[in-house]
């Protein structure tokens, strides 16, 4: 119970080294986890480097040629990865 409180605060108060940190706790050996603590995290590395050429090279292109104009205007208007936050109507 202890150790799901733990996990539970450092996500919420530290986003991002999850994927570090948590294994760590896990093992309680940190000799134990280093290794697979690099290999999660170049895995990750890999895997997203990945899907992101994917998207650059493949999909963008296809959407392009086949909607034109019109994907032209909805990729102008919204971010790729992260929500961007926009005035409401009332701005």
């Amino acid at each position: 119970m202890a150790l799901a409180l733990k996990n539970l605060l450092f996500t919420v108060l530290v986003p991002g080294t999850v994927a570090v940190y948590v294994p760590l706790l896990i093992a309680q050996d940190r000799s134990a986890a280093g290794g697979s603590t690099l290999a999660l995290a170049v895995s990750v590395l890999v895997v997203g480097t990945g899907f992101q050429l994917f998207i650059l090279l493949y999909e963008e292109p296809h959407l392009l040629r086949e909607f034109g104009s019109q994907y032209e205007a909805y990729r102008s208007s919204v971010s790729r990865w992260l929500p961007t936050p926009r005035p409401g109507p009332d701005a």
